[in-house]
């Protein structure tokens, strides 16, 4: 039977990290109480884990982007695909920040965006995706726009960390407790195998590459539809996610 719930749910496009952390955790609890697990089990979990992260501090400076994260992705995919915003072999030109044809300022208006030129290219640095190079020009650093810096980052956007995790947990959701003969299944893959620690680097390498490339394909899809009117003035919230997968040291079976 399809859990109503499942269908009632919904998000403002620029959703509050409450009702974000309210979508994920409910999805989250109805899969675990779907797997036989108690409420006390859950309750119990849960506050393990809050104790023993109790006195976690992060160096992170959590930030809701909002629009401005789409934006972002924007301009680096046009960045990548359109000639005159790129060098002879094909790569990402180095553009001056304001003025001229072959610009920021006139990447951001070719794109569309809605947020601030200026704006967009603070969040790009702040990010660690874009940065300065000679004459006062900028180049990108990443093929699209990265919810943290990586590595001793010191900026998240933690709207967009919330999204990603409940839209994977809401897609399996659906799949497990909102299907019937009704309705079909939604797409949703994965595979891991146990492998030599020595591969991991060559395993992520190829994710990357391939995985952009699908993300590509879907991205553009989804922006060329984007426009499309509904005539029941409704609209959902879709995309697709890659991920890699790291389930952690485990010890081989021979």
């Amino acid at each position: 039977m399809r859990n109503a719930s499942t269908e009632a749910l919904s998000t403002s496009s620029g959703a509050a990290t409450e009702e974000l952390l309210a979508l994920l955790v409910g999805s989250l609890v109805r899969l675990l109480r779907a797997g036989g697990l108690s409420h006390d089990e859950i309750m119990k979990t849960v506050e393990t884990a809050l104790r023993a992260n109790r006195t976690e501090c992060s160096s992170l400076q959590p930030m809701n982007l909002g629009q401005a994260q789409r934006d972002c992705m924007e301009v680096l995919c046009l960045w990548r695909r359109d000639p005159d915003f790129m060098t002879a072999d094909g790569q990402p030109a180095p553009l001056a920040i304001g003025g001229g044809p072959a610009s920021f300022d006139e990447i951001c208006a070719r794109a569309r965006v809605t947020t601030g030129s200026a704006e967009l290219l603070d969040t790009l640095r702040a990010f660690g995706a874009i940065r300065l190079v000679d004459n006062g020009r900028v180049t990108p650093e990443t093929p699209t726009f990265l919810l943290s810096t990586g590595p001793g980052a010191s900026q998240i956007a933690f709207d967009g960390v919330l999204k990603q995790i409940a839209g994977f947990v809401r897609g399996i959701e659906h799949n497990v407790l909102g299907s019937d003969s009704s309705r079909k299944s939604r797409f949703e893959r994965a595979c891991s195998v146990v492998v030599a620690e020595e591969l991991v680097p060559v395993f992520e390498r190829t994710v990357a590459s391939r995985g952009q490339d699908f993300i590509d394909i879907l991205d553009e899809w989804l922006e060329r539809h984007s426009k499309v009117v509904s005539s029941r003035d409704r609209y959902v919230e879709v995309g697709v996610g890659a991920y890699f997968l790291d389930l952690g040291i485990v010890e081989k079976t021979k």
